[in-house]
């Protein structure tokens, strides 16, 4: 492998999508869809999905998350296993978009 493969390779970026964890049905939750927290399986979910983060040394340079509730919660649990911050960025709210994500990745 060149060096220039080879820094190419080590200066490549990982993006991890991930969807909140559970958080029961919609349709039975009474107030605001972004107030709707994770079920108590969805916490379980959470931090199955942070443990697994951690055995697999994943090493994170920024958390983003939604500033749907469901979504903080999701991330503090990811966040607080990898011993990081997670940062709410409103433009996930909605759906981020390509523009959005290579921004991110820049």
């Amino acid at each position: 492998m060149s060096s220039d493969r080879a820094t190419s390779a080590k200066e490549r970026k990982r993006l991890y999508i991930v969807r909140h964890a559970d958080a029961g049905d919609p349709a039975e939750w009474i107030g605001p869809d972004a107030e709707r927290p994770l079920s108590s399986k969805g916490v379980k979910q959470a931090a199955r999905l942070a443990a697994a983060l951690v055995a697999a040394g994943t090493n994170v340079g920024s958390l983003r998350t939604s500033p749907a509730r469901r979504c903080t919660e999701t991330c503090a649990v990811i966040a607080a296993a990898l011993e990081t911050t997670a940062t709410i960025d409103e433009q996930l709210a909605s759906g981020p978009t390509a523009a959005h994500i290579a921004k991110l990745l820049a």
